[in-house]
Formats: structure tokens, C-alpha cells, sequence
């Protein structure tokens, strides 16, 4: 039982939940709680806070209330559920404690976000009772194998720009071949379920938003408990095609940054999608960002230029909008303009 390489970490992919929402909830309330959601992923608490404070509760149904209410307590640290620290919990709780604090100061005030991580791994290598180094891979290992030792995975690494816990306990493998719009791409798929922890995304968005997956050079892994379905378009489309773009990517294009990787496979999904077409726009255009270190923001706001120079849309008007013949022919004269630019250079590392 191992761990999972968290070389790739940057470019894991976010999703959001469908929403089944009881009762109503108004069109200008439902965009605000995207762009709160886009905000948190982000890791950008006084933006998230900012959003959900104004937003007005009788605009909202039960669940979309729900969720107002559990985000604003874990990102202002009022979450009744995070209890001091009892010496008798197990250590997955302790762990899990220590990094959920951490999650909190980091988001909710980023500028304390290096003395935030200080305190993390100081408080993680005293629940560890190992000596402290400066080494954070040395730290990792060793809680890789406190958890090995109780029949548990975990993910650690940086996933945006927050240090990452994910822990299951239970996974299966597959194989799965995927046409993608310049190949087809045969991959081992791992299915990870059970989770304790579903990484600082899940958390801080009250499992409204999270870690959907990832991919290395190996495989692709998916994390089930995100995914509704894991036999619709959604799933295929945002999750293997987004996925497998990655897998091909590493062996054509050594060396691409996170946000390379991400504004890439997010063209392919734009040019896949069908039915999922207007939920996966809205995501991207919720969440764009101008920091290449926060790959899926920035990639999103590359992805949403490159479509809309390619297309007759109105100033400031959504790509949900536009056609959808336009909008796939446009995302696939993106990717291949990117191909054809990528093949003429010389690999780069890094990005």
C-alpha cells in the first residue's frame, strides 16, 4: 500500500457537485455561490467570505443555505465540528485537525499563509514524535507510513496552492482506452473510495467542490465520491478525456507547467462536451485567475480568451451563449494551434 506521487498534484482536477437542491434558488443567488465556490478553490477566503456574506438567505433553497452556512463557519473558524485537540484521538483525527487548521488560516488570510504551513509542520511533527527537519519529503514519508500502518492511502503534496491531505481506504483498477481529439490513449485508471479526507477543497466548500482526480505518468486516479455518475458524459468528458489529455501530454510535451497541462485538457473538454457543455462553461468562467502558480484559475481565463477570439459573441457575453458547433470548433483550433506551436519548439522544462 503506498502513497501517491504527488509530483503532479498542481494539475489535479476540481470539480463541483451537481446540485439536487430542494426548493429555489434564485439565478443571481446560484451565480454567486459559483463564483464563492470559484473563490475557495482558489484558496481566496476574504473573496469566498465577501460572496457568501452578501448573499441573501430567503434567495436561497435549503441545501444552497446549507452550504452558505457550513462554508462560512470552516473559512472564518467557527465550524462547531473542529474540537481541541484530545491526546486520546486517533491519529487520523489528529492529522486531519492539524492540517484543517492550517486549511482555515491559510485561506481565510493568505498573506499568513508560509507561517501557517510553519505551524503545520511543526505541530505534525510533534503528533509524529520525530525529530524536525527542513525536509518536508522526509515529513511526508513518515506519515505515508503511519497511515500504511492502519490500512490507509493518502495523497499529500500541493494541490494550488495549499499543502494537501487525502486519505481512503480502498481502490480497484481498470484499463480504459479514450479518443481524444488528436489520438486515442489507452490508460490504467485507479478508483479510490472511502475517503476520511477529501483534501482542503472538499473541506473548506463542505464537499460542494473538490479533488476529482489526477494523473501521472503511471495512471489516472479517480476520486469516486465526487463523481455522481461514473458512466455519464460529465464523467468521461471532465474526468478521463481531461485526464488522459494529461497522460499523452506528459509523454509528447515533457516538462509542461501545471497550467500548460490544464489550459490544454480543458480545450478538449470544451470540444467534447455535449450535454455537460453549459455546467463545465459556467465552471471555468466562474474561477479565472491571472496566477499561473494557480494552474486551473489561470488556465480557465486562457481557455475562455482563446475561445472567445475565435468566435461572434458580444462584448462580455457568456460562451454559454454561443453556439455550440462554435464553441467545440473553436476549443479544437485551440489545441491544435497549441500542438502545432509546441512541436516546432524545442522541450522545455518546466514550462
Amino acid at each position: 500500500m503506498n502513497s501517491v506521487s504527488n509530483q503532479f498534484l498542481t494539475i489535479a482536477a476540481f470539480v463541483m457537485a451537481a446540485s439536487c437542491a430542494s426548493g429555489h434558488t434564485a439565478p443571481e443567488a446560484e451565480q454567486a455561490l459559483r463564483e464563492a465556490r470559484g473563490a475557495i478553490v482558489r484558496a481566496d477566503g476574504p473573496e469566498a467570505i465577501r460572496i457568501l456574506s452578501e448573499v441573501e438567505p430567503h434567495n436561497l433553497s435549503d441545501e444552497h443555505e446549507a452550504f452558505r452556512k457550513c462554508a462560512l463557519a470552516r473559512l472564518t473558524g467557527t465550524d462547531a465540528q473542529d474540537q481541541a485537540l484530545d491526546d486520546a484521538r486517533p491519529l487520523q483525527e489528529k492529522l486531519l485537525a492539524h492540517f484543517r487548521t492550517y486549511w482555515r488560516e491559510a485561506v481565510r488570510d493568505p498573506a499568513s499563509a508560509d507561517a501557517a504551513q510553519s505551524q503545520l509542520v511543526a505541530s505534525v511533527f510533534e503528533t509524529l514524535n520525530i525529530e524536525p527537519t527542513s525536509d518536508l519529503s522526509l515529513l511526508e514519508s513518515a506519515i505515508t507510513e503511519r497511515l500504511q500502518s492502519q490500512g490507509a492511502y493518502s495523497l499529500q503534496g500541493r494541490t494550488g496552492r495549499l499543502r494537501e491531505l487525502m486519505i481512503w481506504h480502498s481502490q480497484t483498477e481498470r484499463m480504459h482506452t479514450v479518443r481524444l481529439p488528436e489520438q486515442e490513449v489507452t490508460t490504467r485508471v485507479l478508483y479510490l473510495d472511502d475517503f476520511s479526507s477529501g483534501g482542503w477543497s472538499s473541506y473548506l466548500g463542505c464537499d460542494t467542490v473538490g479533488t476529482g482526480g489526477w494523473a501521472d505518468e503511471d495512471a489516472l486516479y479517480v476520486v469516486v465520491p465526487r463523481w455522481s455518475s461514473l458512466e455519464d458524459e460529465r464523467f468521461e468528458v471532465s474526468f478521463l478525456a481531461h485526464e488522459s489529455q494529461h497522460f499523452a501530454d506528459y509523454a509528447a510535451f515533457p516538462g509542461l507547467a501545471g497550467w500548460e497541462l490544464e489550459y490544454r485538457a480543458k480545450l478538449v473538454e470544451l470540444h467534447l462536451a455535449n450535454e455537460s457543455r453549459t455546467r463545465l462553461i459556467q465552471r471555468f468562467e466562474a474561477n479565472q485567475g491571472d496566477d499561473p502558480e494557480d494552474a486551473h484559475s489561470y488556465a480557465n481565463r486562457l481557455v475562455v480568451e482563446a475561445v472567445r477570439t475565435r468566435i461572434t459573441q458580444p462584448a462580455g457575453a457568456s460562451l454559454v451563449d454561443a453556439e455550440a458547433e462554435d464553441v467545440k470548433r473553436a476549443a479544437l483550433d485551440a489545441l491544435l494551434a497549441d500542438t502545432r506551436n509546441r512541436a516546432a519548439q524545442p522541450a522545455t522544462e518546466g514550462g
